[in-house]
């Protein structure tokens, strides 16, 4: 379980080959550095060709998929599970063309290294159902109203496939998933209390405070 932290790790600028399950393409893809560089003659001499692949983090927000609205008495404090009603479902998915979406897991896998946090893979979900999470909540002096809640840092991403064979082939996509490792908390309400548009206020007025 982490707590929430804004953005996941400090973005960085990728220029890794692919690792794990990706099925080859008839060249090896490029380890890309920085910008993409332009197709060579030289990449297809010989009847061969190169592929590069390069992907961008653009935006990246938390996303709440679980809450409750809790009222804690005045002199209460407790450590206990409370159960989480699903508020969203979030989803991983690559909008591209066909060319690009060929190539799925090679982005999804850059994905994980561009975020620095690994990011659910394309076609998963959030549960829909009800979680329980532990909350240790120190006693007042005075009736609170919280908003319990569970969620995920999510990502969106551009997806660049370059292909190098007789001339410079360029296709792009988007790309949106998610941390497979959730965030919980508690936020006090009401939402008024924290500055509009922070994650705390988005988080206290999606939970109905």
């Amino acid at each position: 379980m982490k707590t929430l932290s804004g953005l996941a790790a400090a973005m960085l600028t990728l220029a890794l080959a692919v690792v794990g399950n990706v099925v080859a393409t008839t060249a090896p893809a490029q380890a890309a550095t920085g910008a993409m560089r332009p197709c060579r003659i030289s990449d297809w001499d010989g009847g061969k060709s190169k592929t590069f692949r390069q992907i961008t983090l653009k935006k990246s927000r938390f996303g709440m998929t679980h809450a409750v609205r809790r009222r804690i008495p005045a002199g209460v404090g407790f450590t206990r599970k409370v159960e989480l009603t699903k508020i969203d479902v979030l989803s991983a998915s690559l909008e591209a063309s066909a060319t690009v979406k060929a190539d799925a897991g090679a982005f999804f896998a850059k994905a994980s290294v561009e975020a620095g946090v690994k990011v659910g893979a394309a076609g998963s979900k959030t549960t829909s159902k009800s979680v329980t999470e532990t909350f240790d909540v120190a006693s007042a002096k005075r009736d609170r109203l919280f908003v319990f809640y569970a969620g995920y840092q999510t990502f969106g991403f551009r997806a660049h496939k370059r292909i190098c064979n007789h001339g410079q082939h360029d296709s792009y996509g988007q790309l949106r998933s998610f941390d497979v490792i959730d965030e919980s908390g508690a936020v006090l309400c009401p939402a008024s209390r924290y500055k509009k548009g922070s994650v705390k206020y988005q988080i206290a007025r999606k939970g109905g405070c």
